[in-house]
């Protein structure tokens, strides 16, 4: 995973993939990520808040009134 996305998505601050698998082994050893495998997970931030949305929903419909 360190190798198929820039370290300094995955790891900012980290400067080499063994620095980093360092850090990863803190949590899993070699032998629980060869029986379970590796999984990324990408978070963003949605460009529309939902309370956003809704708060423009309730204006539109106080202005029908």
């Amino acid at each position: 995973m360190l190798q198929a996305e820039s370290l300094a998505k995955v790891l900012p601050g980290v400067e080499t993939v063994e620095e980093g698998v360092k850090i990863y082994r803190k949590f899993y050893s070699l032998e629980k990520e060869k029986s379970n495998g590796v999984l990324a997970i990408c978070v963003t931030k949605p460009a529309l808040q939902l309370y956003n949305f809704m708060a423009s929903m309730l204006l539109v419909g106080l202005l029908t009134l």
